[in-house]
């Protein structure tokens, strides 16, 4: 494969691998802190910037857009499982 296939490929197991880390940090919060607008927040923007700019930016090979998305939506990631562990409610 070459090209747009593979563009697209490489896109969707790209959002795969990111797929867990979103899962468990979904779960937690349902559980820890399901009424925190901030933790809610972060998780719809993490999917925002996956779905929305990584994805697209990928297909259409735009490296500046999709590195400053796939950053910042690790980083919401991680913010809201640092959130968790600091005990939001």
């Amino acid at each position: 494969m070459n090209g747009l296939p593979l563009r697209m490929m490489s896109a969707h197991y790209g959002l795969l691998e990111n797929f867990p880390a979103f899962a468990v940090a979904a779960a937690l919060t349902q559980v820890l802190a399901p009424n925190n607008r901030e933790v809610l927040n972060l998780l719809g923007f993490h999917v925002f910037m996956k779905l929305f700019v990584f994805y697209p930016a990928y297909l259409f090979n735009v490296v500046p857009a999709r590195t400053f998305a796939h950053i910042s939506s690790i980083a919401a990631v991680i913010n809201v499982c640092w959130r968790l562990t600091k005990g939001a409610v």
